[in-house]
């Protein structure tokens, strides 16, 4: 008998109960493929049947790209991205990038029935798949997947329960999506997503307001809000001033530029708004880090002819 042969006797043995009476123990089935990608891997893959593919990118991986059926795709670190795939496709991963960190699962459709319903009836607007950002959950969950090694019979316990709690969080993503009616294709959930960010990137001197952004990008305050925030971990505000705030301070240290004409150049209409602002960010005003860069650089004679007056 081959050790095959043997599991499966063994699990027949244990899931038969002599007495129908007693609750029969119940067999874990899962109907899911994974592969772990790491460095320079080459992943070429013909599905034998359909079924959803979800290619996850950990937060230490460059930009990765696959091929799907002749169609080429870019996947960024910390994201996921969910494709229905029909049997006979064909997906190709090159081995191009020596940072490459992605889990690679293949999953039957009954896992996500409510979503399949919707992709059949839809599929127009999932052709380019169903991109999300990680959660802190999921990023945690891949970063201890990449610490384990399969060949331990211990770490590849781990590893396919830790495959398992991706796809659950994956599942309740989907379900999350499903119930509130706002499930957005690949390109134009990541697409409006980045418009809005390049708009404010694009032109510090503005100061938007969410419903001028959302309107800019063509979606609503709510679904931009909720989208900003699950991409890149902030809210529009927060990132607005850490961008605003970044450049006032390498403004600063130029030395040749005023408080006054910082505050303009970074949207705000009074310097005295500006300066509060600024201190609430740095924990200091404008003036304290132009009076030590001033110290550092040109001497006392500068800082007098400079007219600071208050450091503090």
């Amino acid at each position: 008998m081959t050790q095959s042969e043997k599991n499966i006797s063994y699990s027949e043995n244990c899931l038969n109960s002599e007495n129908k009476n007693y609750p029969a123990l119940k067999e874990l089935k899962h109907d899911l493929q994974y592969l772990i990608i790491v460095g320079k891997k080459h992943v070429e893959h013909t599905f034998s049947e359909d079924c959803y593919v979800n290619i996850l990118a950990d937060e230490q991986c460059d930009t990765t790209t696959y091929q799907l059926n002749e169609k080429k795709f870019l996947l960024n670190k910390g994201e996921n991205i969910l494709h229905h795939v029909k049997s006979n496709s064909k997906i190709l991963i090159p081995s191009t990038c020596q940072s490459n960190r992605l889990v690679f699962i293949c999953i039957s459709p009954l896992h996500f029935e409510a979503f399949h319903e919707k992709t059949l009836q839809e599929p127009f607007r999932f052709i380019n798949g169903f991109l999300t950002k990680q959660d802190n959950r999921v990023s945690l969950l891949l970063s201890n997947l990449f610490e384990l090694d399969e060949n331990i019979s211990l770490d590849k316990l781990k590893t396919e329960a830790i495959i398992l709690e991706l796809l659950i969080r994956q599942i309740e993503i989907l379900h999350v999506e499903n119930e509130n009616h706002e499930v957005i294709p690949h390109k134009s959930h990541y697409d409006k997503i980045m418009s809005a960010k390049k708009l404010i990137d694009s032109d510090l001197t503005k100061s938007y307001s969410i419903s001028e952004l959302a309107k800019e990008v063509g979606t609503n305050e709510q679904y931009l809000k909720t989208y900003f925030k699950q991409y890149f971990n902030k809210t529009i505000q927060q990132y607005s001033t850490d961008k605003k705030m970044g450049y006032a301070k390498d403004l600063i240290l130029t030395g040749n530029l005023r408080v006054a004409d910082v505050a303009r150049m970074t949207g705000y209409k009074h310097s005295t708004h500006f300066t509060t602002a600024f201190k609430k960010y740095f924990g200091f005003i404008p003036n304290s880090l132009r009076y030590t860069f001033l110290l550092a650089h040109e001497g006392v004679v500068a800082i007098a002819e400079s007219g600071i007056t208050n450091i503090l």
